[in-house]
């Protein structure tokens, strides 16, 4: 069933260099843009980055929506620049070499699990294996799409933030009128229940409100020093 998402570029053929496998090959997909770049230049239009991080938002539930394979698959190191746009405006997942089938060691942590320091503290969600890499989870996968969304809306790199600046600025989106579900699902990430997908709640982000939700203003509001 994983083959018949579309937006999951799957490598179809085995590279065999004298006579052993040396890896796997992809599709080749021309005339594509990187997500990762394109989220992170600032003079695109806030509204089609909005735009291109529902169709990853889609793409992560149908993943974890699959219930026919006789596995269960996570991306593992899920981020931006694992994903492209191709020419027909539509975003693949390309990059699938961390994909987790749950039945080996993970080979290394993921990198917006790496970068947060607050996250071991929640070790029935995320789970350590034993040689303390974060385990790929439907929680893990869906904590770093939130980041992802939260990163672009914010023009910050907000996973990096301690948690009392990190609650200050969703208090302060939250007194600017950014839907109250949306933020609830950003709070809950460092919480103990289960992380949910903000996909239904995507609309809600209105690109008018791009300057006031970004941290450089929040920052200047709340006279925050770094």
């Amino acid at each position: 069933y994983y083959k018949s998402i579309e937006g999951l570029i799957i490598p179809d053929t085995i590279v065999v260099v004298d006579n052993k496998i040396a890896g796997f090959a992809l599709p080749l997909i021309e005339n594509h843009t990187n997500l990762g770049v394109f989220l992170s230049e600032e003079e695109n239009s806030f509204q089609k980055k909005i735009e291109y991080l529902k169709q990853v938002g889609s793409i992560l539930h149908q993943v974890q929506e699959v219930r026919r394979e006789s596995f269960k698959m996570n991306f593992g190191d899920f981020n931006e620049f694992n994903f492209i746009i191709d020419k027909s405006d539509m975003v693949r997942a390309i990059d699938l070499d961390s994909v987790y089938v749950g039945q080996d060691e993970p080979s290394h942590t993921a990198y917006y699990l790496l970068k947060n320091k607050y996250l071991e503290n929640i070790p029935d969600k995320y789970q350590l294996s034993s040689s303390g890499i974060m385990i790929p989870n439907d929680n893990t996968d869906l904590y770093c799409y939130n980041m992802i969304l939260l990163n672009t809306i914010a023009n910050e790199a907000m996973y990096k933030k301690d948690l009392d600046i990190y609650y200050k600025y969703l208090l302060y989106l939250k007194n600017i009128g950014i839907d109250k579900e949306l933020l609830k699902i950003f709070y809950a990430i460092y919480l103990s229940k289960p992380n949910q997908n903000p996909l239904p709640l995507l609309k809600t982000i209105h690109p008018k409100l791009q300057k006031e939700m970004s941290y450089k203003t929040f920052k200047k509001e709340y006279k925050i020093k770094e």
